[in-house]
């Protein structure tokens, strides 16, 4: 049973008295581009079914998670009243898991550690059964953490999916990051040569269209898109039927198909007739499916500032330690044995992810927590536990940008 000071609850009783205040799952942008036009029309299709499905207490997508819990009202107003009268200070939110506040790491001047414990707008919730939260008052789905066993850890050669990680991680200069100002990320304490980056589809920000960043090894890129696929597959078991056929109904409509994005090969490059300097975009290769979460972010030893996504769907975080990777040697008769690994079962408690409900969750290595990206949240800094140990943090996600296309050039007249 989740550990945790709150009285949980069950889905029957009925309160309206937030739903003007629904967050609704997908970002979305105001300008009236054709690009913008799609965003909102996804927006509408997709926020409407999500709304059903959490009124609805008798959906099957629950799959044997049997603690499920709503957001506290007087929390909730508590952690934003506090988050707000910093962010009113210019003041950048931090969580800190640590004990010893002379254990964090050095902030810049406009930000702020809070620690998480013992504090009365900030609930810790422990589980390994699993867990669902619900906003009952604005019909807003916060988060689904699915239960961790022997499936949800069954991820095959985790070690090979972390090596991955450090490619990946190798391919940018000392604490480079995707974030941008407005979602600053600081790393722990004597980290060395970290940085948070992306891999997957995103938009061509110098130009049109979407186009697949490449990790410069058809290997490593092999072994992301194994463990993304794996953790699709878990997330499929917890997800409205509805819901999923929405997405695919925007996928459709709007045209989105992974099979046409492109490539763009930093290293090739060619000037045109009039001496512009442009990149070469290949095609690629793919036979998948359109993925829910098309777009992967890693970053070891990262805190994040609270913060809302631009995001379409879902989002997940999961985060690993090595430490947490048993490894064996597959004895084959007449073939050399082969190094193979899997997750513990036993972890320690690595990290918190924290909401602007005032739930906090903590995360062992491979849990996997679907939440919503539009209700604020983070990842706070490691536990002590970690002491020297590194933690790999990776988000999968679904850009609103992307589902937008990126081109103005094709007409959306929903």
């Amino acid at each position: 049973m989740a550990k945790s000071k709150r009285k949980r609850e069950d889905l029957q009783d009925e309160d309206t008295s937030g739903l003007n205040n629904a967050k609704g799952l997908v970002h979305s942008y105001s300008s009236n581009s054709y690009s913008s036009r799609r965003t909102v029309w996804a927006k509408a299709i997709i926020d409407e079914c999500v709304k059903e499905s959490v009124s609805n207490p008798q959906k099957k997508f629950r799959n044997g998670i049997k603690h499920v819990i709503h957001v506290d009202v007087e929390l909730k107003t508590k952690f934003q009243q506090h988050i707000f009268e910093n962010q009113n200070a210019d003041k950048k939110v931090f969580f800190s898991a640590k004990r010893d506040p002379s254990n964090n790491a050095d902030l810049p001047p406009n930000c702020v550690w809070e620690s998480l414990f013992e504090r009365d707008f900030v609930d810790l919730v422990d589980t390994t059964e699993g867990l669902i939260c619900f906003d009952k008052g604005s019909k807003d789905p916060v988060f689904v953490l699915l239960p961790r066993n022997k499936q949800t850890l069954g991820c095959r050669d985790p070690h090979l999916f972390l090596e991955a990680l450090k490619h990946v991680e190798s391919q940018k200069g000392k604490k480079t990051t995707v974030r941008g100002i407005k979602r600053e990320v600081v790393y722990e304490k004597n980290t060395v040569d970290a940085n948070y980056v992306s891999t997957g589809v995103a938009a061509n920000r110098g130009g049109r269209g979407l186009y697949q960043k490449d990790v410069n090894s058809e290997v490593c890129d092999g072994h992301l898109k194994r463990m993304t696929r794996f953790i699709e597959h878990h997330c499929d078991r917890y997800l409205d039927k509805k819901v999923k056929n929405a997405l695919q109904k925007v996928i459709e409509k709007i045209d989105y198909d992974v099979h046409n994005i492109e490539t763009l090969k930093k290293q090739k490059i060619e000037t045109t007739e009039d001496g512009e300097i442009r990149e070469i975009a290949t095609k690629l290769k793919c036979n998948e499916r359109p993925p829910f979460f098309p777009s992967m972010a890693t970053g070891r030893n990262t805190t994040l500032q609270i913060h809302t996504d631009e995001d379409a769907f879902f989002s997940v975080v999961c985060i690993y330690r090595e430490n947490d990777v048993g490894v064996k040697l597959s004895n084959q008769k007449g073939r050399r044995s082969i190094k193979r690994s899997y997750l513990k079962e036993e972890s320690d408690v690595l990290k918190y992810f924290t909401f602007s409900t005032g739930l906090t969750v903590a995360l062992r290595s491979g849990d996997i927590l679907m939440f919503n990206p539009q209700i604020e949240h983070c990842i706070s800094s490691n536990t002590d536990v970690c002491k020297e140990d590194d933690v790999f943090c990776t988000s999968h996600y679904f850009k609103s940008m992307v589902l937008g296309l990126n081109n103005n050039n094709i007409k959306f007249e929903e």
